[in-house]
């Protein structure tokens, strides 16, 4: 696990995690984590990103630098993006198209969780009695 220093916080990122912008770090507040579901499949890293924004501000001009971002940093980005599939509806608006959009590989962007919220996801420790942080998941934390 890293620990990368943020405007206000500590960010703990897991290793294998690519960190897109470490060096600007320190002048932000939040950090976006980007990640494809199917990864194992198709070889893709999670990455973080540090910006101001919540995740109800990611925009157009945000995503494609952060597409721009990504691609410095992984070549094969591009590919993945246009094997995204969109699901197609039918008059029931049920997907047509359920089975390709499930193996696809879909780009999802989400906020860095803070220590409390990982710590729910992660393992009970019977000897503490308290769930510890998975060592797989990123989080926030106060300096």
């Amino acid at each position: 696990m890293k620990t990368v220093s943020m405007k206000e916080s500590v960010a703990h990122i897991p290793d294998s995690w690519v960190v897109l912008n470490e060096d600007e770090a320190g002048q932000y507040k939040n950090a976006c984590v980007i990640q494809c579901r199917n990864s194992k499949k198709y070889d893709v890293p999670t990455f973080v990103r540090f910006t101001d924004l919540g995740v109800d501000d990611y925009n157009d001009d945000f995503n494609a630098s952060t597409n721009s971002m990504i691609e410095s940093k992984y070549p094969k980005w591009q590919d993945i993006l246009r094997q995204q599939v969109k699901p197609h509806y039918d008059s029931n608006f049920m997907p047509t198209n359920i089975d390709a959009v499930l193996n696809a590989p879909t780009i999802g962007l989400f906020e860095l969780y803070s220590e409390a919220e990982a710590r729910n996801f992660g393992t009970y420790d019977f000897k503490t009695g308290e769930k510890r942080i998975d060592s797989d998941v990123g989080y926030i934390s106060d300096f």
